[in-house]
């Protein structure tokens, strides 16, 4: 009985590891492997001409959008050697974008952000011409679960609001970015009751990514018209979390001292407002 156990047990392992297989990076043949050379050297004219020839279906089994053992493509090698022209040109050719934003804003790489905030509006807007019934779906969101560098709920506004990027959080706020507010951890909507049946966890870390966002800062200077009342307000929330939830206590415990900090930095606060936020 024990012998019949362990078999099913290898051949359920077995399935699973065929199953997180499936999911690794293939190997490269040597064009790829020149083709990713040439973009971490910042080789301008070689590139060029292998995509040229990618794109005519004359590169010898050239896929633009391979990636390396790292898991890491032609845009995530430029971004990381901070050349905009390489970014500039591999976007142009046509090589799928995926979650380069992300990780363009990650490396905090503003003049790349830019560039691909354009691209990702011209791609929303062929979207809204092919249907405009149809929900938009942006490119980080395409990227496989399985793979993917950022949870499936990031977002460009909230990443950078992480960073706390001034630069970056003006330009997504310009373009009409914005960041809803987290629903209260005693929500009954459809979405919280499935989320916390699925998977309680994630719906946690989800909340507590959302308020890392929320006490940004850059965020609050930008985006309220009176940032002090916003800190004060965000501070009292992060103090309810902490009692709600007490697993993640610490976390925002650490978001209010940085809210606290933010108001006591302010040069322009009157004692009586100091006193106020002290009480609270």
């Amino acid at each position: 009985m024990s012998d019949v156990k362990f078999e099913k047990d290898m051949e359920a392992t077995t399935e699973s590891t065929d199953d997180y297989v499936l999911h690794l990076p293939r190997p490269l043949n040597l064009e790829e492997k020149k083709y990713l050379l040439a973009v971490e050297r910042g080789d301008l004219p070689n590139v060029k001409r292998l995509l040229q020839l990618a794109n005519k279906g004359k590169g010898k089994q050239l896929d633009m959008n391979c990636v390396d053992s790292l898991g890491r493509g032609a845009l995530t090698l430029a971004l990381e050697a901070e050349n905009l022209e390489m970014v500039e040109l591999l976007v142009v050719m046509g090589v799928e974008t995926k979650d380069a934003l992300l990780h363009a804003i990650d490396q905090e790489f503003v003049e790349a952000v830019e560039l691909l905030l354009e691209h990702e509006e011209l791609l929303t807007a062929n979207q809204v011409i092919e249907n405009a019934e149809k929900e938009i779906i942006h490119s980080w969101q395409k990227v496989d679960p399985a793979s993917a560098r950022y949870p499936m709920d990031m977002t460009p506004l909230v990443l950078a609001a992480q960073r706390n990027n001034y630069e970056i959080l003006k330009l997504l706020l310009d373009r009409g970015a914005t960041l809803p507010m987290p629903h209260d951890v005693r929500c009954g909507c459809d979405d919280c009751l499935q989320a916390a049946t699925g998977d309680p966890l994630r719906l946690s870390s989800t909340r507590i990514s959302e308020y890392k966002a929320l006490a940004s800062p850059s965020l609050i200077a930008l985006s309220s018209t009176d940032p002090l009342m916003t800190a004060f307000r965000l501070s009292w929330e992060l103090r309810e979390l902490a009692i709600s939830e007490p697993e993640s206590r610490g976390e925002y415990m650490k978001l209010r001292r940085q809210v606290e900090k933010q108001v006591f930095h302010c040069r322009e606060c009157s004692p009586d407002i100091l006193f106020l936020y002290t009480l609270i």
